[in-house]
Order: C-alpha cells, then sequence, then structure tokens
C-alpha cells in the first residue's frame, strides 16, 4: 500500500498517529487521503469488520468463485499466487507492486458486499495470471526500442483491463461502460484517443509511460476501449477464441481479431497502427 501511495513507513506512522490521537498535522495529497480514511474507518469500523468476518467465514468459498471467473478467461498456461489484503484506505484495488509480487489490496470501503468483492479480486487476480505478458515487457525494456516499449505499455493495459473488467461487470470499470456504450460518439472519441497515442508514442512524439498516465485514469480510454474490444471479440467469435489470443503477450492478436469482427462495430484501427503492433510481435519473438 505505502509503494502504490508513494508514502514512505515513516510519514504512514505520522498519519496514524494523528488520526488516533486527534493530532492536528497537516497532509498533502496522497497522505491527506490516508488520513480521511483512517478517520472514516475509526467511524465505522464495526460495519468493515462485519464483511472481514464474513470473508473469513467463507473464504473456500470465496477462492472457488475467484477461481471460476478467473479461470474462464485466461489461456490454459496462466497461473497466479496471490497474497490478499483487506484495508480499509487508499484506492479501491490494485496488485502491481515489484516489491512485493504476489500482494493484491483490496480496499473495503469501495465493495461492501461479498459478491461484489469477489468481483473486485478477480479482476486483480486475472492482472496476476498473465505473467508472460509481464515477462514479455521485461525483456523488451532490456533490449528492445523504446518507441515499441513504450507502445506495447499503452495496448497491454487496453487488453489487461479490458478482460478483467468483462469478468467483473459489478465493479466501476463495467458500470461506466454500460453508460457510455450507446452514448453518441463517446466510445468512439475513447478509440481514437487510444489509437493517437499509439502513434505518437511509436513516432515519440510521446513516452509510453506519460501516455498511459493520460489513458488511465477515472476510468479512462484504457478501460473504455479494452472493455468493449474484449466483448467484441468474445461476442463475433466466442470466449474460447478472447482465451486464445491472450497466449499473444504482444497482445497483436487481441487487435487483428477485433478488427477482423464484424462492420457493426463502433472503431476499425488503420492499417498503420496495426502495423505497429505487428512490429512489436516481431519484435517480442525476436527476444523471448
Amino acid at each position: 500500500m505505502l509503494y502504490h501511495h508513494n508514502l514512505s513507513s515513516r510519514t504512514f506512522l505520522k498519519i496514524l498517529q494523528s488520526a488516533v490521537t486527534g493530532g492536528k498535522e497537516s497532509f498533502m495529497g496522497a497522505a491527506a487521503m490516508l488520513h480521511r480514511d483512517i478517520l472514516k474507518y475509526i467511524e465505522k469500523h464495526y460495519e468493515y469488520e462485519k464483511l472481514v468476518n464474513e470473508i473469513k467465514a467463507s473464504w473456500s468459498k470465496v477462492r472457488g468463485k475467484v477461481s471460476a471467473k478467473v479461470e474462464g478467461y485466461l489461456p490454459d498456461w496462466a497461473e497466479a499466487q496471490v497474497k490478499v489484503y483487506l484495508v480499509p484506505v487508499g484506492d479501491d484495488a490494485y496488485g502491481v507492486n515489484p516489491i512485493d509480487t504476489n500482494a493484491v489490496v483490496i480496499n473495503m470501503r469501495y465493495f461492501k458486499s461479498l459478491e461484489v468483492f469477489i468481483e473486485a479480486l478477480a479482476h486483480e487476480v486475472h492482472h496476476k495470471a498473465l505473467w508472460k505478458h509481464r515477462e514479455a515487457y521485461a525483456r523488451l525494456t532490456r533490449n528492445g526500442p523504446r518507441n515499441l516499449r513504450g507502445v506495447f505499455e499503452v495496448i497491454n493495459e487496453v487488453v489487461g483491463e479490458g478482460v478483467a473488467s468483462i469478468i467483473s461487470p459489478n465493479i466501476a470499470p463495467f458500470q461506466k461502460y454500460r453508460k457510455i456504450k450507446n452514448k453518441g460518439n463517446s466510445l468512439k472519441e475513447n478509440y481514437r484517443s487510444v489509437e493517437e497515442a499509439i502513434i505518437m508514442v511509436y513516432r515519440e512524439e510521446m513516452p509510453g509511460e506519460e501516455a498511459v498516465s493520460k489513458l488511465y485514469p477515472n476510468m479512462g480510454p484504457i478501460y473504455m476501449v479494452g472493455i468493449d474490444m474484449a466483448l467484441t471479440i468474445e461476442k463475433e467469435y466466442g470466449t474460447w477464441a478472447l482465451r486464445e489470443v491472450l497466449d499473444d503477450p504482444s497482445v497483436y492478436k487481441f487487435f487483428k481479431m477485433f478488427n477482423q469482427a464484424s462492420s457493426k462495430t463502433v472503431y476499425k484501427y488503420t492499417s498503420q497502427t496495426l502495423k505497429i503492433i505487428k512490429q512489436l510481435q516481431q519484435r517480442m519473438q525476436q527476444i523471448l
């Protein structure tokens, strides 16, 4: 949690002390958010403890439901070893942590029913299971050109968040998608933002990290486009085909299959973009 919010243990201790003792320290940014969350937890801790006790009492059922949801949308080789941390503070759910690679952190304030908690956990476990994609990125970082690494940063997030979100339809990203999918040109604009970012990163007009930071927040285009692409592939070709294209860590097959779907799709990627992602696939085949 501290890594995710870029805080030191010393700062977190000050936050705890201030919240518990009623201190008057002034915090900024993530520290201020955690301080507010701890105060809310102190006020309603019985509510959160009730959910924790429910999860503990039915953990075998929870684990079975999470596994069933995740396994249905993964290649056969996929596997995940996960340590689940329940906290009452900070962002809703996350698992990117090079210090503890098995960690998944779930904020109980966002998932107050057992079923929604199961979906949130399944979403994060799905990310963990695609270890081949993380290995590909690590090798590309060491042996690949910067522009292709940046392209991968963008498109891998699109695929990862898209598929993980369709297995968790009752949490926020999918709910937002439901609201915008039939709302004028909103979804098409999300696609255009993603494609423009891919091209700009490839041309080195923008770093991949910057592109992700623009497309990711507030369940932005990365989520909306990824969900729509995953649903399109599943509807057109079936869940098995969606699982199969995830076997390609460059995610070229995912983008190609989407583009080959029926003409009723909201958006089609240009040949230029597909050529860029094909180049990424060829590079990955050389280094994997």
